[in-house]
């Protein structure tokens, strides 16, 4: 048995008007990745690898949950005082022999909605069979 496995991209498309403060991740409840960064990395990178796993095939359940400030210039630095959480639960299936990747996608929307509702935090999913790269 070859293993199934697992690797997770952070993608962070929140544009200018919002930063990035903290990400944590937990695959089964088991924290893999935990990093608090205001003025760092973490809210600079578009895309981020996270620590891969070795996962044996079935469901299994990535909690996200990431800290985010505002972020303004001029007249609008009291944007700044804005911090929120931005938690989410997705499942995904882990095949034998399988690599799957998932994709973390945290953005923002332009809208008429509360400032911390413009955050949208999405999971994808995408299966690749280990034995093509063989």
């Amino acid at each position: 048995n070859v293993g199934s496995r697992v690797n997770l991209w952070q993608i962070n498309r929140l544009g200018n008007g919002f930063r990035l403060e903290s990400a944590t991740y937990a695959i089964n409840g088991a924290t893999i990745f935990s990093k608090i960064d205001p003025g760092g990395e973490l809210g600079t990178l578009e895309e981020m690898e996270l620590p891969g796993r070795t996962l044996a095939p079935g469901r299994h359940t990535l909690e996200v949950s990431l800290k985010i400030r505002g972020s303004g210039s001029g007249v609008f630095t009291y944007m700044d005082a804005y911090s929120f959480s931005a938690v989410r639960r997705c499942e995904f299936n882990v095949g034998e022999n399988h690599i799957t990747t998932v994709q973390v996608e945290v953005s923002s929307k332009a809208s008429l909605k509360r400032y911390a509702d413009r955050i949208q935090l999405l999971c994808r999913e995408r299966r690749d069979d280990m034995s093509a790269d063989q």
